[in-house]
C-alpha cells in the first residue's frame, strides 16, 4: 500500500499545486478555530492567499464540497443560533422539532441573511479559488457504487476520486482519509499514525 499522507505542520504551499480542502477545514476558515491545532490549517490557508511566487497555488472547490459546506453551516451553526435566540421562541413554540428548520427557519429573513453571508464569505476568496465539477460523467457507475470503502462517507469518497483523477492534494482533519495514492496533508495525528503503521 502506498500512502502519501504527511503532516501539514511546517509545510508551505507549493507553486502551481491545487489543494482540495475537505469540509472540516472550511469550517475552521469560515467559523474560526476552536482548538489550537486548527491554527495550522489556517496558517497554511493564509500562506496560499499570500503566496508571492509565480504560478500561484489554488484551492479547488468541487460542487460536492461547496454544497456540504453551505448546508452544514446553515444546519449545524446558523440554525442552532436561530433556535437559541430568545427572540425566536415565539416563532418556534408548538412546532415539531423536525419541522422547525424547513417550516420556520427557511422562511425567516434570518435564513436569507445567513445564507447570503456564507456565500459572501466563500466568494471573498475568489482570487485563490477554482470551482471544479464532480466529474460524475467521467466515472463508471461500478467504480462509484461497487464496493465503496466503508471507512469513508460517500462525499469523502467522491472527493478522493476527484483528487486522484486530477492530482489534487487533499487537506483534511478527518482521520478516515486513509486513502492510497493521493497526496494528503493533515494535522490529524491519528491519520498520520495509521498511514505509518500499515
Amino acid at each position: 500500500m502506498s500512502y502519501q499522507i504527511s503532516s501539514i505542520k511546517d509545510k508551505t504551499p507549493s507553486s502551481g499545486t491545487k489543494y482540495l480542502l475537505d469540509t472540516n477545514i472550511w469550517y475552521y476558515i469560515l467559523e474560526g478555530k476552536s482548538k489550537n491545532y486548527q491554527e495550522t490549517y489556517l496558517e497554511f490557508f493564509d500562506a496560499i492567499k499570500d503566496f508571492s511566487g509565480s504560478l500561484k497555488p489554488k484551492i479547488v472547490l468541487p460542487t460536492t464540497v461547496l454544497s456540504e459546506i453551505i448546508n452544514r453551516l446553515l444546519r449545524d451553526i446558523r440554525f442552532r443560533e436561530f433556535k437559541d435566540n430568545p427572540d425566536n421562541v415565539g416563532k418556534i413554540a408548538g412546532i415539531e422539532e423536525r419541522k422547525i428548520y424547513k417550516d420556520v427557519y427557511r422562511n425567516d429573513e434570518q435564513f436569507r441573511i445567513d445564507y447570503g453571508m456564507i456565500c459572501y464569505d466563500i466568494k471573498s476568496y475568489h482570487n485563490i479559488l477554482e470551482f471544479v465539477g464532480d466529474e460524475f460523467d467521467t466515472f463508471r457507475i461500478k467504480d462509484i457504487l461497487s464496493n465503496p470503502p466503508l471507512g469513508l462517507d460517500f462525499n469523502d469518497f467522491i472527493i478522493t476520486k476527484i483528487a486522484k483523477k486530477n492530482n489534487f492534494t487533499i487537506i483534511t482533519d478527518d482521520a478516515d482519509f486513509l486513502v492510497e495514492n493521493i497526496n494528503i496533508l493533515t494535522a490529524n495525528n491519528k491519520l498520520i499514525a495509521k498511514s505509518i503503521n500499515l
